[in-house]
């Protein structure tokens, strides 16, 4: 694909999920202080705000553990990487078809790394080799050869 392994564009999506568990921490804190002092002020709301305080959370660990799993190559890696990268996916789709508009350049950026997210992740895993030869090591040293 292009000169570009697999196991490189797995590394990049990492560090999208990375970037995007950071940014779901960062609302989750201001989401959290919000209701936090409406909760003050108007004594007890409507429990649908608190659903909507669960998502970012819930996010951020699908993100956290996309990332952590890539990151070890863990077995379980792909079925993070699939479910963080359905997210990348739905997160714009959903402003578009929510709020009406056009697609915005961030709307734009995070949907394209969702979809090459699940081009990477969807692909079975190969064991790639790390060296650059197409040979193994064990294939070039010949023990019939007593020189």
């Amino acid at each position: 694909m292009l000169g570009i392994r697999m196991r490189d564009l797995r590394i990049c999506m990492c560090g999208v999920f990375l970037a995007a568990f950071l940014l779901c921490i960062t609302g989750t804190f201001w989401i959290f202080q919000r209701t936090f002092h409406a909760q003050l002020e108007h004594a007890f709301s409507h429990p649908r705000v608190f659903l909507l305080d669960a998502i970012f959370p819930a996010m951020a660990f699908i993100y956290a553990a996309a990332f952590w799993t890539v990151w070890k190559e863990k077995a379980s890696a792909r079925m993070w990487g699939i479910a963080a990268s359905t997210l990348q996916i739905l997160m714009p789709l959903y402003q578009i078809f929510r709020f009406s508009r056009i697609v915005w350049r961030c709307d734009a950026f995070v949907l394209a790394t969702g979809i090459v997210g699940l081009v990477v992740f969807l692909r079975p895993y190969k064991r790639e080799s790390y060296m650059d030869d197409s040979e193994s090591y064990e294939s070039e040293t010949d023990d019939s050869n007593p020189d």
